[in-house]
C-alpha cells in the first residue's frame, strides 16, 4: 500500500517498463485506479 500526496492511499496491482521509463498502476481508494511515472511519482510506502 501507498500514499500520494494528491490521490490518497491505494494498492499498487502491477509495475511495467516501456523504455527507459516503468510506470506502477495504483488502485486507489478515492480517485479510482491511475499510472504513475515511478520517476516522477511523490508517493511513500505505508504497508
Amino acid at each position: 500500500m501507498i500514499e500520494h500526496e494528491r490521490f490518497g492511499r491505494g494498492v499498487v496491482t502491477s509495475i511495467e517498463q516501456s523504455g527507459g521509463d516503468k510506470r506502477a498502476f495504483v488502485d486507489f481508494d478515492s480517485a479510482g485506479q491511475k499510472q504513475l511515472l515511478l520517476k516522477f511519482a511523490k508517493f511513500k510506502i505505508v504497508q
